[in-house]
């Protein structure tokens, strides 16, 4: 055979939807059953544990529709669940929703459709969507694929309008799909056929063959067109990402040994459970995740963005192929999961080898003994006396100096600040840090021993401890105040003291190493000649701390500042002129200095670096100040900042990562807010909270967000108690009108007016023992009268509730017709219904059917069927027992409305409470 006749029958075989193999790679097959004489349609879509034998005896009576989908459609030892056009997955109370649909189609005449769609398994895992070692099957898109194939089937048989629903099985050795059809309306044309002899119209059941091949084209051409994609994925995944880790030890590394023996330390006694997606692990993967993307970080970076890139072009297929669906984002949670497992397991394998060679050698290497420090004669090491006095632990290293204090970038302190934070070609190394500081401390360097106050203060490679930090920061306090009695030995004398008058402020206003005082803080920048203490000083005239407030006062000392090259008074002087505040605002003035001032920083940070200085410049990245908004580089910085421990850029990137919706952000986002909720940050545990309540996989947790808001909330933050009292109002798990009661009122007695409303709400709720509809609308009205929409429009409901004695049909309309000619639907709906409560006249009915026009043309569904009803209604005559049929007819109807509007109020609610949310920080 040539080539081009090769290339020929393989596109003819695409085309007709054949497998290239010895078997066909998808197969179509089709059959129908009459609506007359077998048991319900709607009982198909149950099911019942059945055995083999029952379900092959069902299925050769294929009339028996409840017996044949009880056994077989839906068991759930063969299939997934039932999926439909739109939906992955069927409720309860949708499944009750399409048994009414199936029953009406029967009673209607429908036929009812069974095709059965067979695959050939080994076709599957050819092209990547499936895998027989552990019989996954890639359901997220084979459902679009088996979707998109029944619409062209459907479409070619003038079925457009027609309903399914369907369902995988695995019982067989090809994996199959099993699709339920029927017409809700039947409109299929009828056709004579000879039965016994006689001649009766029946529906043509038959779908033609055209049909469906175009069924199984679609769906051969989609799996095929997988195979490169999905190979380049899984590539990245194994042959990349997961290779490198397998050639990474963790143990040794010191970016990773921490959290490498946190996990090692809290596995599971029974080594055959240390397998990622074992139950007994659960507790563990959060993380052995958090490992997992730290890992990527700094290996895998690069390749791991080149996978998301490769996951979200995916999509961009997907979406031109079948539209938006929520199945996209299935498939990037699925894929993330994968490569969460296998590093997992990768992580896991290490410990296993880790721990047999711990086993042999009986004990566990003290971390002291473990520091390699090579050939670095200008630094000086741990000496054996040293070790011999101090045991294994050096946290206790010093306890006061051994000599006189001095102040000086000795080229050890240099050295250990290196080590702190790194440098661009070399990562911090914290445990040389720590001893490197520690016996600089020792010597009596005042600048070392407030960085290892620093470092129990942020729990940079040792244990978070206060205490500890405390003790080390009065040292260096008390070494200044003794420099600046007795003067500083040194040739840059005059430079010198003044420095140390800054720092002296500068512990001052912090408070650390001594009681706070600004005013103490303030006469100690003034007999400091720096540029530290000038720009310091302006600090404290622009907040009013420890001098009066003075603006101008502050802009002229950041002047000052800035001449001599101080970024941060450039960065102060940018934000002044852009707000104009002490100063004419000029936007091209605060461009200048913020340009001047990331500048600086930048290559202060080269030289030197500092956690609280890359936090701000990730946050002038992140805001656009003196360059292009580059969110990027603003996570690099804040990043770096939060490995130190810098509590505000943990908080940044919670941030960051929490608004990007994905779930492997989002649990990053998680751990580093969690790392700044342990300093009692406040808006650390107020995002958390609302986080935990987010409807996210894996992410969702009522309990956790309780705990999160309740520790923000006794901090007094409005938010977080306005958060706790809408859930407990709100979610059903949590319900309790007592404390939501309790939140709320503490939050709107903060003057936050979202508390009120909901306090409003709160009280008109009947089936709650705080309803006092007196007082709800006390808070409403309030509200309302400041021009508040949402409870404008909630006091209308409760105006217009007739077993309410605040029961009052005008003040009801009063409050929904500025929102109703607004163009607020809900109110026009409700609008409507309070004119059909007025009686029988032409005039209410005209101004009801008005007002749910209105409703009609913004696309609200209930407005249309309300219409359709009065408009059947108002063909009776006002006139003898056809005016009695009319009233009773619209009592009915307004009791649609009300029951109606009450569900249009939570979707009223809802959409508010998303705008509210947004503006809620």
């Amino acid at each position: 055979m040539s080539r081009d006749a090769s290339w020929e029958r393989r596109d003819k075989i695409l085309r007709d939807g054949g497998y290239m193999g010895n078997t066909p790679g998808v197969v179509v097959r089709n059959k129908f059953v009459a609506p007359t004489g077998t048991k319900g349609f709607g009982n198909y879509l149950w099911y019942k544990d059945r055995a083999e034998a029952k379900r092959e005896s069902v299925l050769k009576k294929q009339e028996q529709f409840e017996e044949y989908m009880e056994s077989y459609m839906g068991n759930p030892e063969k299939s997934t669940g039932l999926f439909t056009a739109k939906r992955d997955s069927l409720s309860k109370a949708e499944m009750k929703k399409w048994q009414g649909i199936f029953e009406k189609a029967q009673a209607n005449g429908s036929l009812l459709w069974q095709p059965i769609i067979s695959f050939d398994n080994s076709f599957l895992e050819e092209n990547g969507m499936y895998r027989s070692s552990d019989h996954w099957l890639d359901e997220i898109h084979m459902r679009e694929y088996v979707r998109n194939g029944v619409k062209r089937m459907l479409h070619n048989e003038n079925l457009d309008h027609a309903v399914w629903v369907g369902s995988f099985h695995y019982n067989t050795d090809n994996i199959h799909v099993h699709l339920a059809i029927v017409e809700p309306m039947p409109t299929r044309r009828k056709k004579l056929y000879e039965r016994d002899g006689k001649m009766q119209e029946e529906i043509v059941g038959k779908f033609k063959p055209s049909s469906i091949k175009k069924c199984r084209s679609y769906i051969t051409n989609s799996i095929l067109g997988e195979k490169k994609m999905n190979i380049q994925i899984n590539d990245l995944i194994r042959k990349s990402i997961v290779a490198k880790k397998k050639e990474t030890i963790l143990h040794t590394d010191v970016m990773f040994q921490h959290e490498f023996l946190t996990i090692y330390d809290q596995l599971p006694k029974n080594k055959s459970y240390w397998n990622y997606n074992n139950s007994h692990m659960r507790a563990l993967k959060p993380l052995i995740d958090d490992l997992s993307l730290r890992f990527i970080q700094k290996y895998q970076l690069k390749e791991f963005l080149e996978l998301k890139e490769l996951i979200r072009e995916q999509n961009d297929v997907y979406h031109k192929l079948y539209g938006k669906s929520n199945s996209n984002a299935d498939y990037l949670f699925h894929k993330t999961e994968d490569l969460y497992a296998r590093l997992g397991n990768a992580i896991l394998k290490e410990m296993k080898a880790y721990d047999k060679e711990l086993q042999e050698e009986s004990l566990l290497k003290k971390i002291p003994e473990e520091i390699q420090y090579g050939d670095m004669p200008e630094i000086q090491t741990i000496s054996d006396d040293v070790l011999e006095e101090y045991g294994s632990s050096i946290e206790d290293i010093i306890d006061y100096p051994d000599e006189d204090t001095y102040l000086e970038w000795t080229k050890e302190y240099k050295a250990a600040r290196k080590f702190l934070y790194g440098t661009k070609e070399e990562a911090p190394q914290l445990d040389r840090a720590f001893v490197e500081m520690s016996l600089e401390a020792e010597r009596g360097n005042v600048l070392a021993m407030y960085d290892l106050g620093d470092m129990f203060y942020h729990g940079r490679w040792t244990e978070m401890n206060e205490e500890k930090a405390s003790l080390y920061y009065e040292q260096s306090f008390r070494g200044l105040m003794e420099l600046d009695k007795n003067g500083v030995k040194s040739e840059k004398k005059e430079l010198l003291e003044n420095y140390v008058s800054y720092r002296i402020g500068r512990m001052y206003q912090s408070g650390k190493g001594v009681k706070q005082d600004y005013g103490q803080a303030f006469s100690y920048y003034e007999k400091s000649n720096s540029k530290y203490a000038r720009y310091s000083q302006g600090l404290l005239w622009r907040d009013g701390c420890g001098v009066e407030k003075n603006l101008h006062a502050a802009f002229e000392m950041f002047g000052q500042a800035a001449k001599d090259s101080m970024p941060y008074a450039d960065y102060e002087l940018g934000k002044m002129y852009e707000k104009g505040v002490g100063t004419g605002k000029d936007i091209e003035k605060a461009g200048e200095h913020y340009k001047k001032a990331l500048s600086g920083f930048v290559k202060i940070l080269e030289e030197r670096p500092d956690d609280k200085l890359y936090y701000r410049v990730g946050a002038m990245y992140e805001k656009g100040q003196g360059s292009e908004r580059n969110l990027p580089e603003a996570v690099r910085c804040y990043e770096k900042a939060a490995y130190f421990g810098n509590v505000y850029a943990n908080v940044a990137l919670g941030r960051i990562y929490a608004e990007s919706g994905e779930i492997d952000k989002v649990k990053l986002a998680v751990r580093y807010l969690e790392s700044a909720s342990e300093h009692n940050q406040v808006e650390a545990q107020y995002a958390l909270g609302k986080l935990y309540l987010r409807e996210l996989p894996g992410i969702q947790d009522y309990e956790k967000a309780e705990h999160y808001l309740s520790l923000s909330a006794k901090q007094g933050n409005p938010y977080a108690q306005y958060m706790l009292g809408k859930m407990y109002l709100k979610v059903p798990e949590m319900l309790d009108y007592r404390k939501a009661e309790q939140y709320l009122k503490q939050s709107a007695a903060k003057g936050f007016e979202y508390a009120d409303y909901q306090l409003g709400r709160l009280y008109s709720y009947k089936q709650s023992d705080l309803y006092n509809p007196e007082k709800a609308e006390s808070y409403l009205r309030r509200l309302a009268e400041n021009g508040n929409d949402m409870s404008r429009f909630a006091l209308g409901q409760l105006y217009r509730d007739k077993d309410s004695p605040l029961y009052n049909r005008s003040k009801a309309m009063e409050c929904f017709r500025p929102l109703a000619e607004s163009g607020n639907e809900y109110a026009q709906l409700q609008l409507g219904s309070l004119y059909l409560q007025g009686g029988q006249s032409r005039k209410e009915l005209r101004m009801a059917e008005y007002w749910f026009k209105q409703a009609k043309s913004l696309g609200n569904e209930y407005a249309d069927n309300f219409l359709k009803s009065l408009k059947q209604k108002s063909n009776m005559q006002l006139k003898g027992h056809e005016g009695v049929k009319l009233s009773r007819a619209i009592s009915r109807l307004q009791g649609e409305v009300r029951r109606e509007s009450r569900r249009a109020l939570q979707e009223y609610e809802f959409e508010q409470s998303m705008e509210q949310e947004i503006r809620v920080r």
